[in-house]
């Protein structure tokens, strides 16, 4: 099923806040990608759609954008997406303007795209997600059952960190700007190349919640182990049952 034509039609082109949900059996969407006023983004619950966009775009119209001033994206129980968008030439400016992002229950989603201005992505249960792309600009990054996530990218200008059961991902890259980073395992222990301070330079607090089978931290710094956390002013660990010692 699709949607109808008149959603197509330029009379449409002044939209600046969408909302599709639980439009189960539609398996198109229309040309949002094209809208060029369109703000805020939601779509839920449509199971056949494979891509936000699945038009064909050639190379001879790289100046022309994607998404052009969307500024924040949620999906949710997406369970067949594979991607935002397919066959876009790699030059192609796409969500240019985008600093917001939610993905939730997307369990075919296996990559993202480049894009230089979010600031703020959320991501839970992407299952077959492994690595994240450079995100220049992003600060806040929420990370919630990534179970198959990897590895992570150089993310310059990321403060705020939160990772849940994404027990695949045993390092961080150097985050020179990271000041809070929390952590939360069903493992019993936690990589020692996940709290490398080199990589941590500027970390002000961390915390450990919720980690139920842990039964002992990794070594951290002055008197805490070997690790050197100059900058470190809070550190809090917080209903983990089984730890035995610090």
């Amino acid at each position: 099923m699709k949607f109808p034509s008149w959603m197509e039609d330029l009379s449409l082109q002044i939209l600046v806040r969408v909302e599709l949900i639980n439009c189960k059996r539609c398996h198109h969407l229309p040309s949002l990608g094209q809208m060029p006023l369109l703000k805020f983004l939601k779509i839920t619950e449509m199971d056949y759609v494979r891509y936000l966009s699945d038009e064909s775009y050639s190379g001879d119209d790289l100046g022309r954008r994607i998404f052009p001033l969307l500024e924040k994206l949620y999906l949710e129980k997406m369970i067949n997406l594979e991607d935002l968008l397919l066959n876009v030439p790699q030059r192609r400016q796409v969500f240019p303007c985008l600093v917001s992002m939610n993905i939730k229950n997307c369990d075919k989603l296996t990559t993202l795209p480049l894009l230089p201005s979010l600031q703020h992505l959320d991501l839970l249960n992407c299952n077959k997600l492994t690595t994240l792309p450079l995100l220049q600009s992003l600060q806040h990054l929420d990370l919630l059952n990534c179970d198959k996530l990897r590895t992570l990218s150089l993310l310059p200008s990321l403060q705020h960190l939160y990772l849940l059961n994404c027990d695949k991902l045993i390092t961080l890259p150097l985050l020179p700007s990271l000041q809070h980073l929390y952590l939360q395992t069903q493992n019993e222990s936690i990589p020692e190349g996940m709290l490398q301070s080199r990589n941590l330079p500027v970390l002000l607090e961390m915390e450990f919640k919720e980690c139920r089978k842990l039964i002992t931290l990794p070594r951290l710094s002055n008197r805490l182990g070997d690790l050197d956390f100059r900058s470190l002013k809070v550190f809090r660990v917080h209903s983990c049952y089984a730890m035995k010692y610090l």
